[in-house]
């Protein structure tokens, strides 16, 4: 058996930092594991512009300094660290502030304790005079209440026939309102039983598949036909008077169903099963969503049907739009913030997930999710056939608030590799050397990016 060794810490090699590349002594960089020369070997942490300029003090300064200095190199893998540690820092220092406050706060005032008579300076007879307004109050309170009972009666006529008439012109309203209640229970019931035997018609098992972290899952879920054929006969024309509706809200017709709503929520609850995770959830959700086929008959021939949520699990297919709105719904009901980016330009939809807004698209505070294919989260620079890259500046349509996505660094950062990487790849012709070609083959199986597919649909 051979024994594995470890790569070593110091050797003479070119470093490894894009702008220096020189022939030296280079270390080996603990978290990225490439080697540096003396002047690049201290990591710092991949920063965009737009996180240096939107910090607020005192992490402005700190970012500033970093972001104009030429000492160090980008890491990707410190880079979670250095924001863990600095959030780590501020929450001290702001622990530290409060707990200054609060001794603050509780100490006593010397002015205060100075005028506070104590119980010996008060005579003895005053003492028995505060106890008795109390007992005077309490005995008023009660006559009181005895004279409204006797006036009441006084009113009546001390007429027991009224009083039976009261009692029953009360049992009468709740017994109705008894009967209304079991009347509106079985309706419903009713209802439901007629949705049930009328559209949960024609079942079928579809199986979705999805990736997390490079391990595959499958899904299997049972649609009904005739529940597709209800919503594919709902119509797509929106008649108003007055004011015309945004497109917030012709979207939110498709996605706030309520009758859809059932179907989504036996989805989510079958995600929940796979994982107690509430991020791994949203993880699965999105790669089950973008493995769903592209409708790329009704891309070509123009016939897009406009499909609600329900009908693309129907499919098992759709367009960026489609696709969206099933995506946006299935987080809303996982219990997070979510938006629509809508690319007029472009013709293109895409989601958006509440996160920590440096990692967010444009610093909107919603991370990028693609769904036409599987794609990072947070990578927004793929190209889209006849358009290129995304380059006007999309409406952002908010569907609902809640949770953040707050461990979405991890993507984050892959995201930024995997760009770095492709562009890599354009420069040399399609080539890259055999670092960069097992880089882009973790990323590939972790995120169940369809090579083939993806290469297709690009070009």
């Amino acid at each position: 058996m051979k024994k594995r060794h470890s790569p070593p810490r110091v050797k003479k090699g070119i470093c490894s930092y894009h702008l220096c590349r020189k022939r030296t002594i280079v270390y080996r960089c603990k978290y990225c594991g490439r080697y540096f020369c003396k002047d690049h070997i201290e990591p710092v942490p991949v920063l965009s512009f737009y996180q240096v300029t939107t910090a607020e003090e005192p992490i402005r300064g700190e970012l500033e300094k970093i972001w104009r200095s030429d000492k160090g190199h980008p890491c990707y893998p410190y880079t979670q660290i250095f924001w863990d540690n600095l959030e780590k820092a501020e929450r001290e220092r702001q622990e530290k502030e409060k707990e200054a406050l609060d001794k603050l706060l509780k100490a006593p005032s010397p002015s205060k304790v100075l005028t506070i008579p104590t119980q010996k300076l008060l005579p003895k007879e005053f003492n028995e005079q505060q106890n008795k307004p109390k007992k005077y109050r309490v005995e008023i309170s009660k006559v009181l209440i005895i004279f409204f009972i006797l006036l009441f009666f006084v009113f009546l006529g001390f007429n027991i026939n009224n009083i039976k008439n009261l009692i029953g012109v009360l049992s009468l309203s709740i017994k109705n309102i008894t009967n209304n209640i079991s009347i509106s229970i079985e309706n419903l019931t009713k209802n439901q039983l007629n949705w049930v035997t009328q559209y949960e018609t024609g079942p079928k098992e579809n199986a979705f598949e999805y990736v997390l972290r490079g391990s595959p899952g499958i899904i299997n879920f049972t649609v009904y036909k005739g529940v597709n054929d209800y919503f594919a006969g709902l119509p797509r024309v929106y008649y108003y008077y007055g004011v015309p509706p945004s497109d917030r809200d012709l979207e939110l017709r498709f996605i706030d169903d309520e009758k859809q709503k059932k179907y989504i929520q036996q989805l989510v609850e079958i995600i929940k099963s796979k994982t107690n995770n509430s991020d791994d959830q949203v993880r699965i959700a999105v790669s089950l969503v973008q493995k769903i086929p592209y409708d790329w008959e009704g891309f070509y021939s123009g016939n897009l049907k406009n499909r609600y949520p329900y009908q693309v699990l129907y499919d098992k297919k759709g367009v960026c739009g489609e696709k969206s709105r099933l995506l946006a719904v299935i987080l809303k009901e996982l219990g997070y913030g979510v938006a629509l980016f809508k690319f007029e330009a472009e013709n293109h939809m895409a989601v958006g997930i509440k996160c920590p807004i440096q990692y967010s698209y444009y610093n909107s505070g919603y991370c990028f999710i693609e769904t036409a294919r599987p794609a990072i989260i947070t990578d927004s620079q793929e190209q889209y056939i006849g358009v290129g890259k995304l380059h006007s500046t999309p409406e952002i349509m908010e569907i609902s608030d809640g949770k953040s996505f707050n461990s979405v660094a991890e993507e984050y950062l892959d995201a930024q590799e995997w760009i770095k990487i492709n562009n890599l790849s354009e420069l040399n012709n399609g080539f890259l050397n055999p670092y960069y070609y097992r880089e882009w083959q973790i990323l590939v199986e972790k995120y169940g990016i369809e090579v083939g597919v993806y290469n297709s649909t690009l070009q």
